[in-house]
């Protein structure tokens, strides 16, 4: 008897292995796009504090005068003394820092790439760096005790 073809068994076990494979690689990938975002958030963040310590050398807007943070004869002996808290908000409305948005309107969006949810009301702190001598910046959110 000449046989051809596979069995119920066989096509059985094979779907099974291939959903197996299937539930692996999707795991992988949620993964891997969990992480791109947690790095494109972080960038995010990282962009709009090094546009604000620019703008901040370099303007003469009252707002974000670097003697709104260190005072010229201030010593700043404590981070927390030489310290100002902006809003991504104002950042943005001044374009200081400017992000295209995804859903495709004009009115300048940061997207937090994780919840989807804008970010105008975060706060970050500008403060004086003693040991670096120059500006530095975190946001409210990932502060863990003092400056």
């Amino acid at each position: 008897m000449n046989k051809k073809g596979f069995t119920l068994v066989e096509i059985i076990a094979s779907i099974i292995i291939l959903g197996l494979i299937s539930v692996l690689t999707i795991a992988t990938i949620q993964s891997s796009v969990k992480t791109v975002k947690e790095k494109n958030y972080e960038n995010i963040k990282r962009m709009i504090i090094e546009a604000t310590i620019n703008y901040i050398n370099t303007t003469d807007d009252e707002e974000f005068k670097l003697d709104n943070i260190k005072p010229e004869k201030e010593l700043c002996e404590i981070k927390t003394s030489c310290a100002k808290e902006y809003d991504v908000g104002t950042v943005i409305d001044k374009n200081i820092y400017y992000s295209n948005t995804k859903n495709g309107s004009n009115d300048n969006t940061v997207i937090n790439p994780i919840t989807n949810e804008g970010m105008r009301n975060k706060k970050f702190v500008i403060y004086y760096d003693i040991e670096s001598h120059s500006l530095k910046g975190i946001f409210n959110e990932d502060i863990k005790g003092d400056l």
